[in-house]
């Protein structure tokens, strides 16, 4: 498509200026270099979504979340990714009625061992979320903030490819909540498309 494009855009440069030759030469040059830039980013950017656990360890009791999580990634270098990942999910109601949800984002760094977008890869990120909470009790009652919180993450993960535009993706994560003892541990898994 690009390349028809440009076939087009020459022709009606041809039509439609007087012919200059050195100036026609660095459009084509142009041109090509641009194509080339195309062509070598082609399938390079994936949108993934997917379910997601998350389990936060802390001192005094321990959560569970389920919900979705959507990751945006783009390729860099050969072996290297930059990317973020958007989570958003919900605890079950507790005994003592009542409930918590998570909004978490996460801009991550990713290395690949293979080539970057396909296989096993190792990443870190930070993470900024906010914690709120709801009693099931009160019908009338909505979502509370509770905290927002900062931190680090490791990850570790694998991307297949299952087509040319489309593919599949696990991932493990781990962090800490900065000044707090809170430890959320999570698992995704994902399916993608590329472009």
């Amino acid at each position: 498509m690009g390349y028809q494009f440009n076939l087009v855009a020459h022709f009606i440069y041809l039509k439609l200026h007087f012919f200059n030759f050195s100036m026609m030469i660095r459009y084509i040059f142009l041109s090509f270099f641009m194509a080339l830039f195309l062509q070598a980013t082609h399938a390079q950017t994936a949108l993934r979504a997917g379910p997601a656990f998350t389990l936060i360890l802390g001192p005094y009791e321990d959560w569970s979340h389920f919900g979705g999580s959507i990751t945006f990634e783009k390729r860099i270098q050969k072996h290297l990714s930059l990317g973020g990942t958007i989570l958003f999910s919900k605890s079950p109601a507790r005994s003592d009625f009542y409930k918590k949800r998570l909004v978490e984002i996460r801009p991550e760094l990713r290395y690949y061992f293979k080539t970057s977008m396909d296989g096993l890869f190792a990443g870190v990120y930070a993470m900024a979320g906010s914690e709120d909470w709801k009693n099931v009790r009160l019908s009338s009652s909505s979502y509370v903030n509770e905290s927002i919180y900062l931190g680090p993450g490791l990850s570790v993960g694998y991307v297949q490819k299952i087509t040319e535009n489309f593919d599949w993706a696990i991932q493990l994560n781990g962090a800490a909540h900065l000044g707090e003892a809170y430890f959320p541990l999570g698992a995704a898994v994902q399916i993608g498309y590329r472009f």
